[in-house]
């Protein structure tokens, strides 16, 4: 017969943290609640894993409260962990993220030597939609260019010099950002970069030329 009693709270710490680094990350500290033993494990866990599934304004009145708690829900996944938990693994989506504390989270994770940073931002329904003109955008349903609209540009989030001095980064995957690339690129781990509906200030700058040279013809 199988011996009696709670075997997986019986499990090592290591493999306990192990099992909870595959949930989102406020599934992980409602752990906590099981039992004395649970209390603390969700603390070594090093990932941050969440998701702002709200739509909406950020400043609508109705959702303004729902949009700073899942701010504080990030930030307090950040600052929950021990002293000795790095973060390796950080996974958001923000809708109508607010760049200061977009800015704080990604200094905090770089310099916790993070190994895989994934972040993808959502301003409007624009910022959802496919490059693939021949693919609907799955909330507006409407066929999109690649090309960026007027409107979009300039208003998404400068990415942090930060980012592209990390030497620890093995995956960057960003979603929705502008690139503001530094003078000097050192990422020597990285293995996999993935962009999403990114763009820099240097095709702004080309398309301007291009427009320029065309009106003086």
């Amino acid at each position: 017969m199988a011996p009696s009693g709670d075997r997986i709270s019986a499990l090592p710490d290591n493999v306990l943290e192990r099992v909870l680094s595959h949930l989102a990350s406020d599934e992980a500290v409602r752990s906590s609640a099981l039992s004395l033993r649970w209390r603390c494990v969700h603390e070594a866990v090093p990932v941050v894993n969440l998701v702002d599934n709200k739509s909406g304004d950020r400043y609508d009145r109705s959702l303004s409260d729902l949009k700073v708690c899942f701010d504080h829900q990030v930030t307090s996944a950040i600052m929950s962990k021990g002293a000795a938990t790095p973060i390796r693994t950080f996974h958001v989506t923000v809708l109508h993220p607010p760049s200061e504390l977009i800015d704080q989270w990604i200094v905090t994770t770089v310099n916790s030597g993070v190994e895989d940073l994934d972040v993808k931002l959502r301003y409007y329904d624009g910022s959802m939609s496919t490059l693939c003109p021949s693919i609907r955008c799955p909330y507006s349903g409407r066929r999109n260019s690649a090309d960026f609209d007027k409107d979009e540009r300039n208003r998404y989030t400068e990415t942090l010099p930060h980012i592209f001095r990390c030497h620890t980064l093995r995956r960057l995957c960003l979603t929705n950002w502008t690139l503001d690339l530094p003078g000097t690129v050192a990422m020597a781990s990285l293995e996999t970069l993935w962009l999403g509906r990114s763009w820099t200030h240097a095709m702004s700058c080309s398309n301007s030329s291009r427009a320029a040279r065309a009106s003086s013809t």
